[in-house]
């Protein structure tokens, strides 16, 4: 799993962004260098409404600024560096990640986009302000091992601090076949504000702040569903064993219910018993000593025939099929 946090522009505790309003000019009444064109480069940028900064008002956009900058690491690069990586590796440890690294690239200027801006008056405003630096970003990377609960526990953390920074990315990535283990890829950012508005350096670094107990329940679903766990497989019943050598089925019974007598005659070849097939209708005329259906027509007389089947004699008399025979009587 893997997500893009949204671009440094938002303020409040567990997260406190670099604001645009930062740039238009709100510091310019605070840098040597363009103090002459502070008021109409707050109007230029519509800044002349109060913000609000940690859920705090504050009534000018220096003031804002002065309460974000007390929220920063250090007045130095050094200084800010040490402790971002500190605080950090406290936060990862602390949970009880294993193997954490933590990396930081050295800080990038952020120069005022007034300078760039459409703003032509005062005259010269956007030359001097091309040449200012508004603050300093430097981005790291936290990374190490845990279990869920750990690592979404240590991106809470992280996000919930109240020093000035923003959780830029995370990736969370399962390890081994039981996907109890995971990756954690962390991107923050922080910054540096310039030398007048930066925390003095003898100042203490800000402690690090524990999740409360809403926070925690927030990835408890999450924990105890484990997404990334893959599902049990399907277990399909077997099939009974077959034995090694069925025995063939054996012989289809005669359909002797399909037989029905219709008569007897006296013809000139003989006594003939007549016969029909109750399903298909086909007729047979036996003399004596024919079959059908393995039953010999043996002898009759008036409605009664006799046949041998088996061995054996049985009667039926017309009307009945051979199914509905009996023992002839002798």
């Amino acid at each position: 799993m893997r997500s893009e946090a949204p671009a440094l522009g938002s303020t409040g505790r567990g997260g406190r962004g670099i604001c645009g309003r930062w740039h238009a000019g709100v510091r310019v009444p605070v840098r040597d260098a363009a103090r002459g064109f502070g008021q109409a480069t707050q109007c230029a940028a519509g800044d002349e409404r109060p913000v609000r900064v940690g859920g705090e008002r504050a009534e000018t956009g220096e003031q804002a600024i002065k309460a974000v900058a007390s929220t920063t690491l250090g007045a130095k690069e050094d200084q800010v560096v040490a402790r971002f990586r500190s605080m950090l590796n406290e936060i990862a440890e602390g949970a009880g990640m294993r193997g954490v690294q933590i990396n930081t690239r050295k800080g990038v200027g952020v120069p005022n986009p007034v300078g760039t801006s459409k703003v032509t008056t005062p005259s010269g405003l956007r030359t001097t302000l091309r040449k200012q630096t508004d603050f300093t970003v430097i981005e790291g990377d936290l990374d190490g091992t845990g279990t869920l609960e750990q690592v979404l526990r240590v991106t809470a953390m992280v996000q919930a601090q109240p020093w000035v920074h923003r959780v830029r990315s995370f990736s969370i990535k399962p390890e081994g076949k039981e996907r109890n283990r995971f990756n954690l890829s962390l991107g923050v950012a922080t910054l540096m504000m310039p030398p007048e508005l930066a925390p003095k350096e003898s100042s203490e670094p800000p402690k690090i702040e524990s999740l409360n107990e809403a926070a925690r329940l927030s990835w408890a679903g999450i924990v105890s569903k484990n997404m990334f766990r893959e599902p049990a497989p399907v277990q399909v019943a077997a099939a009974p064993p077959q034995p090694a050598n069925p025995d063939p089925p054996g012989p289809a019974a005669p359909p002797y219910n399909e037989w029905r007598l219709t008569g007897i005659v006296e013809s000139r070849l003989g006594l003939e018993a007549m016969l029909v097939n109750v399903k298909s209708q086909q007729r047979m005329t036996l003399p004596i000593g024919a079959t059908v259906a393995e039953a010999k027509f043996v002898s009759g007389a008036g409605e009664r025939a006799v046949f041998e089947i088996g061995g054996q004699q049985f009667e039926i008399v017309t009307g009945q099929t051979l199914e509905q025979r009996r023992p002839a009587v002798r």
